[in-house]
């Protein structure tokens, strides 16, 4: 809504957070923009969705161009999948801290904003996953001096 009295008709928007799908430039698209979601999951694949198929084609064109492959994903799809891709960088992160894949690109490691592995977290079923991504985060939060997500993972702990 913010961005509202920015767009024109036949403006291409496109979001590159993996845990929230198209469907919140909705707004925008009474205005005649073109609105895409596109987020990096893995190495040279992307995940993406759009309102149409112009969306869907020119989303496709653009990773394409960087040497990446598309995968499309409903956004229904994508909390559980944004879960598990911060579970697994969470995971590579906290080897590098323990002295394990220290020539591995900084690229792969993926650094993960703490407000995104919170909101990942919620949409995570498994009760053993679920459990697991918490000690991880905990973990996390406390090698990368990130108190605000060590803290969050102890309260979910203690639930």
């Amino acid at each position: 809504e913010m961005l509202e009295s920015f767009v024109f008709d036949g403006l291409i928007v496109i979001h590159t957070c993996l845990s929230r799908g198209v469907q919140v430039l909705d707004p925008l698209e009474a205005h005649g923009v073109v609105a895409v979601a596109a987020a990096p999951f893995a190495q040279k694949r992307w995940a993406i969705s759009a309102l149409d198929e112009l969306g869907e084609t020119i989303a496709s064109l653009i990773v394409g161009e960087m040497g990446a492959t598309t995968v499309e994903y409903r956004d229904t799809e994508r909390p559980g999948l944004a879960a598990r891709v911060y579970y697994a960088r969470m995971l590579r992160r906290l080897a590098r801290h323990a002295d394990l894949f220290e020539d591995e690109p900084p690229q792969l490691l993926g650094n993960v904003d703490s407000e995104e592995i919170v909101a990942a977290f919620y949409a995570i079923e498994e009760p053993g996953l679920r459990r697991s991504y918490l000690e991880n985060a905990r973990r996390l939060g406390e090698v990368e001096l990130r108190e605000e997500l060590e803290l969050w993972a102890l309260q979910e702990e203690n639930k």
